[in-house]
């Protein structure tokens, strides 16, 4: 496999905290994983995950992504709309758009005919089940729903590699299992890697690699089933 993401000696301190968010990580990741990255709160993950996105920047070590080690604000902003897709636990829709309208908004500047992005983001919402919702807004989705138009934001552009952060988070045990079996589905149909922060379980029986973390430091690798305590 080719890696796509490589971390050496990363750390991130923020201001005024006397305690590393990130301790010293090094890790690679290759292309066509299922990373679960687990731990408790406050461990890191969520920190882990934007410095993977450029979304905020270390105070030592070095982020490679695709073979680059990306420089600047604008240069990540670039690589985030053309390489990388977001899944939320908060959903981030844009309330007074329709969930057809939401799955557009990454596509605009990279899809320049209005009529393309409207296609896309029908067919996207159709592959979510939720053709019969589109012109719907989140205030008259429910969670479970609102998620799924989170996923097909997420593959607006046909990303190399999806980034979840707690995507079950606000769901119950139900609409949990229906969110895990559609990514598993985009992972598997797709080949994308996948990189999910979660404190939910039912992510190992889809993952390749399960990582843990404490204290800002991968603590210990576990093979596929086994748990973090």
């Amino acid at each position: 496999m080719k890696e796509l993401v490589r971390l050496e000696g990363v750390t991130k301190q923020f201001r005024n905290a006397s305690v590393r968010a990130i301790d010293g990580i090094s890790m690679v990741i290759d292309k066509g994983e299922f990373v679960v990255i687990r731990g408790p709160s406050g461990s890191g993950k969520s920190t882990l995950l934007n410095l993977i996105a450029g979304l905020t920047f270390p105070s030592e070590g070095t982020v490679y992504l695709d073979g680059e080690a990306p420089r600047g604000r604008e240069r990540w902003a670039k690589i985030r709309a053309e390489k990388i897709g977001f899944i939320f636990q908060a959903f981030n829709l844009l309330p007074t758009l329709t969930a057809l309208e939401n799955v557009q908004v990454p596509m605009l500047g990279i899809i320049r005919n209005p009529r393309e992005r409207k296609r896309r983001a029908h067919e996207l919402l159709a592959s979510v089940g939720l053709e019969h919702r589109m012109n719907h807004k989140p205030a008259e989705l429910s969670g479970g729903e609102c998620q799924r138009v989170a996923i097909a934001r997420g593959l607006a552009n046909s990303p190399l590699m999806i980034l979840a952060d707690e995507p079950t988070g606000n769901l119950d045990s139900t609409n949990s299992l229906a969110i895990m079996a559609l990514i598993k589905r985009v992972y598997e149909s797709g080949k994308r890697t996948i990189i999910a922060v979660t404190h939910d379980s039912i992510f190992t029986s889809c993952a390749t690699r399960i990582l843990f973390i404490r204290d800002g430091r991968l603590r210990e690798r576990a093979p596929v089933g086994l748990e973090g305590h």
